[in-house]
């Protein structure tokens, strides 16, 4: 019997996703959305499977990759051509420490002992992700973090503030090991705003290749 719920619980999973495919059909999602992400994944999109991807943001960009068992829960924003890869957990809510407990059994109702969760309504902090944000393997971004456009976060690094665009952060907790191109380049690319640009116009860029080799007047 317990073999047979495990083959139906695979084959309605399958179809479920065999549906969704179908209804996005110019993006690879191997995921079961819920309807708001549905709703919002735009082009190029690829989401690999077992992705835990909860609320409603208000924006999800172009080209967003998302890998295998990723967490995005109290995330507002995720910007275009942002890489998000595998094992990573992103807007994970702290227990609150000013409680008489920390467990959720006195604060979610969801445990079962109390009848509603307003204890901690507006406590929630929600994570912002700009543009073209690359974050490695097994990344955890704790709620309220403001990642900024083009900054890069190290494999298994614990974000616990924000981060500035271009930037590469690591560590644990992250912390700033560099910047990805000049301060007179990052404000070039940030005014440009080259992620808004039609797909075809970003790929005749003359700097695709080597963004640090962009000239402009000074």
């Amino acid at each position: 019997m317990h073999i047979m719920r495990q083959l139906f619980s695979f084959w309605r999973l399958t179809y479920a996703l065999k549906k969704q495919q179908e209804r996005l059909n110019n993006r690879n999602i191997k995921s079961l959305l819920n309807p708001s992400w549905e709703k919002k994944i735009q082009a190029y999109s690829v989401i690999e499977t077992d992705c835990d991807l909860k609320g409603d943001p208000a924006y999800l960009g172009r080209g967003l990759y998302i890998g295998n068992s990723t967490l995005i829960y109290n995330t507002s924003s995720i910007g275009d051509f942002c890489s998000i890869s595998s094992g990573v957990k992103i807007g994970l809510a702290a227990h609150p420490k000013h409680m008489l407990s920390t467990s959720p059994l006195f604060y979610s109702s969801g445990r079962g002992l109390i009848n509603d969760s307003d204890i901690l309504t507006g406590v929630e902090k929600m994570v912002e992700i700009g543009h073209d944000v690359l974050i490695s393997a097994n990344v955890l971004i704790l709620e309220g973090v403001k990642i900024g456009t083009g900054a890069i976060i190290g494999a298994g690094a614990v974000v616990v503030k924000n981060v500035e665009p271009y930037t590469i952060v690591a560590g644990v907790p992250a912390k700033v090991i560099g910047k990805r191109f000049s301060d007179d380049v990052i404000q070039h690319l940030l005014n440009s705003k080259w992620w808004e640009l039609d797909i075809q116009n970003i790929l005749q860029l003359p700097f695709l290749k080597d963004a640090s080799k962009i000239e402009f007047n000074r």
